[in-house]
């Protein structure tokens, strides 16, 4: 049991490399239930065949790869998750797994939730050895792994975020984007927030409103979009009342 456990948490590690930054849903639920039954496993299995700490640092493992998957989004599900396993650690889990938690926790949060992580291929490599998931015992512990070699995810980092508002400044914090990929695909997205990966989208359609007033919606390509990432994210949205009033005026 161990043994699949330890496998089972290598392979939702990689899962995690392979979408970081994709706020892919099906993955993060896949890894949101593994996370949930190794929490209950923990709390029922025996010492004489699997440790609680064993499992615990499996978990940690897990939640980090879901932070991944994740960044940016300040994904509820995922903090519920870190912040339960920092308040119910027992004394025997070392320092490695406090780590875990944190950093996961800070790539929900990445930049304030207006930045993501790339998915290039050197961007992978590197958040590989940034995040191999061989934990330290302390902050002095570097025989197996140099675990200052963590800072490396800073050089992963991108800015994606989109803000819908108005002329006037007004955000517009009821607002959706929908994505429509490469292959067809489509995703809806909670504005504000952190888009997908540009490289993998054909066009974003931003719909919104702004009190009892819809807008318009706004079909943006992707060379359009990173104008929008290098004015700050902000995209400019015209409320439906405003087009009527121009139409009348021509």
């Amino acid at each position: 049991a161990a043994v699949d456990v330890s496998i089972t948490s290598g392979a939702i590690f990689a899962l995690g490399l392979k979408f970081m930054g994709t706020q892919n849903q099906k993955a993060a639920s896949i890894m949101q239930k593994i996370a949930e039954k190794w929490l209950s496993l923990a709390e029922e299995c025996h010492q004489d065949l699997m440790s609680s700490a064993f499992i615990h640092h499996c978990i940690g493992t897990v939640v980090l790869a879901w932070s991944m998957v994740e960044a940016g989004s300040g994904d509820v599900d995922c903090l519920r998750m870190c912040r339960k396993l920092s308040k119910i650690l027992p004394d025997e889990v070392n320092f490695g797994l406090h780590l875990a938690t944190c950093q996961a926790t800070g790539f929900l949060f990445l930049g304030g939730c207006k930045m993501s992580l790339k998915r290039d291929h050197d961007s992978i490599a590197t958040m590989f050895v940034a995040l191999m998931p061989k934990y330290p015992s302390t902050i002095h512990d570097n025989s197996q792994y140099v675990w200052i070699l963590r800072h490396l995810a800073a050089l992963c980092v991108e800015f994606r975020a989109c803000i819908p508002q108005m002329n006037d400044g007004y955000i517009c914090r009821e607002a959706s984007a929908t994505v429509l990929y490469q292959n067809g695909q489509q995703e809806i997205v909670n504005m504000p927030g952190v888009l997908p990966p540009i490289d993998q989208v054909e066009t974003v359609t931003f719909n919104g409103s702004v009190g009892s007033y819809k807008c318009l919606p706004l079909v943006l390509r992707p060379e359009q979009i990173r104008e929008a990432f290098s004015n700050e994210g902000k995209v400019l949205m015209k409320r439906e009342c405003e087009a009527d009033l121009i139409d009348l005026l021509k």
